[in-house]
């Protein structure tokens, strides 16, 4: 099949036969994360049943959202986006001076179609317009933006249309969003606080965008609040993993729907970055190694290294994980009698893997194999380093 697929597999809780109700649920645990990008599963469950239970144990690939209503037997679209609406206007009180609420509410009903999700993305962008006013701009101003698009001709026309309000208001570098972007639409699965940083603060030296105690990200926390990024469960270390709202991600991925926009990723674009990505890593490798007979490494030039494959956003997890976590150790730390040798032991590790995997195919899975053999070596090694417990110096205190 081609384009996007939903399979709905819905009252799968009521199967009276647990054992087969079991069967089918692993089934789809183990088998489901193996289906292309195109095909996704919406399953329905209840509380503490056997779909969550065994669907739970692989919650980095399941995006679970409880669903609830004000009112037992739910509420109508027109019910819903009044109640918002009286909502915003008691939060804003100039909204009924500018609008006649009756007449702004037809207004959104043609510009939704009906499609509740429309709804809640945009109110959810007013009401955090309202609470971020120092930086977002003005919820009047965002509104007419919105009244100002033309009514859809279809739902997925209504989406982007909202969408791409929601991409020209956001404040922050358009370079760094997209960087985010890239990265969680590129990388594996999820995309951790610990990454987001990393692609931000390596990009530019922006501290008012990223915390320096690596404690949050406004953007990664804005696109969150929006709906566009959702909460894939934690890591092993108890970090929270993120991933994009599978709308918007296709919205990002299609360069029709993404057009005025500066977002649009293309998604077949991974393997021809990764090849340049590699080839300018290896050229770079090697110039830097002819240089490395002596005692002290040049750390900016290792530094600059490392940024080029960063900026590369992603090849596969390898990028955002495994390399830049051990590089990142050698660069900042102090070179000595030690640790020089083996740092120059590890380059050449890592030029001699290059060479095999820029000459062989892009195999997802055999690319994942040598990097596994190679970052268990490593690690290794690290770990026998004498300097391997010292603390790290800061940024500044580099400089």
């Amino acid at each position: 099949m081609i384009g996007p697929t939903l399979i709905v597999l819905d009252g799968l809780h009521e199967i009276s036969d647990q054992q087969e109700q079991n069967r089918i649920l692993t089934t789809i645990a183990d088998y489901f994360v193996q289906l292309p990008p195109n095909l996704r599963l919406l399953l329905t469950s209840q509380e503490g049943d056997m779909v969550t239970d065994v669907l739970g144990r692989v919650s980095q690939h399941c995006h679970i959202r409880h669903i609830t209503f004000d009112t037992p037997g739910g509420e109508s679209i027109e019910e819903s986006m009044s109640r918002s609406l009286e909502r915003l206007a008691s939060k804003i009180p100039e909204l009924e001076e500018k609008y006649s609420l009756e007449e702004l509410q037809q207004s959104l009903m043609e510009r939704s179609l009906g499609v509740q999700t429309w709804i809640d993305t945009l109110f959810r962008f007013l009401f955090y317009c309202h609470d971020h006013k120092e930086s977002f701009p003005g919820t009047c101003d965002t509104l007419q933006k919105v009244l100002s698009t033309p009514v859809p001709l279809s739902k997925e026309d209504g989406m982007d249309n909202l969408y791409r309000v929601i991409c020209s208001s956001l404040p922050y570098p358009t370079n760094l969003i997209r960087d985010l972007l890239f990265s969680s639409i590129h990388s594996i699965g999820t995309l951790s606080l610990s990454k987001a940083h990393r692609i931000i603060s390596l990009a530019c030296n922006l501290h008012d965008v990223v915390d320096l105690a690596h404690t949050k990200c406004p953007i990664l926390e804005a696109l969150q609040e929006l709906g566009l990024m959702v909460g894939r469960g934690k890591a092993d270390n108890g970090e929270d993993l993120f991933a994009l709202n599978p709308a918007f991600r296709d919205f990002l991925t299609n360069q029709r729907r993404c057009h005025g926009t500066p977002f649009f990723v293309d998604p077949t674009g991974i393997c021809k970055v990764a090849t340049a990505r590699v080839k300018v890593m290896n050229e770079e490798l090697r110039r830097f190694l002819r240089k490395s007979g002596t005692r002290f490494f040049d750390m900016g030039i290792l530094h600059r290294i490392v940024r080029c494959w960063v900026y590369g956003a992603t090849l596969e997890a390898f990028i955002l994980d495994y390399f830049f976590d051990w590089t990142q150790y050698l660069a900042k730390t102090k070179p000595s009698m030690v640790s020089v040798p083996m740092q120059v032991i590890f380059l050449q590790m890592l030029e001699r893997w290059l060479d095999v995997h820029h000459r062989s195919s892009t195999s997802t899975y055999a690319f994942k194999r040598r990097l596994s053999r190679l970052i268990s070596d490593v690690h290794i090694k690290l770990r026998l380093l004498p300097h391997a417990k010292m603390q790290i110096k800061s940024e500044s205190g580099d400089k």
